[in-house]
């Protein structure tokens, strides 16, 4: 291996290749696997890692987005009960006034009525005056 500038050595159980100018070991194919398995697991755990991140950076924006619908919603319902109740506030003002209303034509109404029964017993007795007013005079002229 002279030629090519390697040189061999037994490390342990394993053969290892060095560079005859640097003396560097050119590789231990052994340790660039486990080095490069660990990378990729450390890769792969990182993907997942930032796989997972990511999935609940979305679940708690659609959290968010529900808690917000469900906000605007609970409000919409206060805003929609707060109208009933001032429709409702205004509806029985409207019923007070139309029974008050009610009651004073029904008073008025009770007044013409008592107005109209004494005005008719009124006339009735002054029709009863003079028809005896008349008798009396028939009876004097005959």
């Amino acid at each position: 291996m002279e030629p090519l500038g390697l040189y061999l050595l037994v490390m342990g159980d394993r053969v290892a290749v060095f560079d005859a100018e640097t003396e560097t070991e050119l590789g231990d194919y052994v340790a660039v696997y486990e080095q490069l398995k660990s990378e990729i697991q450390a890769r792969e755990a990182a993907e997942k890692a930032r796989a997972e991140a990511e999935t609940a950076r979305t679940e708690a924006e659609t959290a968010r987005a529900q808690a917000e619908t469900a906000r605007a919603a609970a409000e919409a319902g206060r805003t929609q009960a707060e109208t009933a109740r001032a429709q409702a506030e205004t509806a029985r003002a409207e019923a007070e006034r139309l029974a008050q209303e009610q009651a004073q034509a029904r008073a008025a109404a009770d007044r013409r009525a008592q107005e109209q029964a004494e005005g008719r017993l009124a006339a009735e007795a002054r029709l009863q005056a003079l028809q005896a007013e008349l008798e009396r005079l028939r009876g004097q002229a005959g």
